[in-house]
């Protein structure tokens, strides 16, 4: 419990704020949504403190990034084992839960691997953006 008093004691409001905002949404927004929505309730905070703050949250492993290309970083505090799917073209990021994942990390560990994370992002498109494509 140490450790997260820690983390908790360098909370700032705005951390507080961002980190609430990525915990309750199910989108896995970009710096510049979460500035966009963080302003409505703390109009004075810059887009260089949701950085700063985001980059702080991600080192105390509060917040997970989704490098999507050398452009794009999405963010999500969902650390369960699954998969993110990205549809190209309404560019929404989807959380699929994969138990295979977990089998897979079972049967590594068994051979002396330690995985600490995964990061494997799909990319394609979604039933919704598909039926409108044709």
């Amino acid at each position: 419990m140490k450790n997260d008093q820690k983390v908790w004691a360098k909370i700032t409001t705005q951390r507080a704020e961002i980190l609430e905002f990525l915990q309750e949404t199910r989108e896995h927004p970009n710096a510049n949504k979460v500035y966009l929505e963080i302003k409505k309730k703390l109009p004075r905070i810059s887009l260089s403190t949701v950085y700063r703050t985001l980059d702080e949250l991600e080192k105390q492993n509060l917040v997970r990034v989704l490098n999507l290309s050398a452009k794009e970083k999405r963010y999500e505090t969902n650390f369960s084992d699954h998969i993110d799917f990205y549809c190209e073209s309404c560019r929404r990021v989807f959380d699929i839960p994969l138990v295979e994942i977990i089998d897979i990390k079972r049967r590594m560990e068994a051979q002396g691997y330690k995985i600490d994370k995964n990061e494997f992002i799909l990319k394609g498109f979604c039933p919704v953006c598909l039926k409108y494509k044709k």
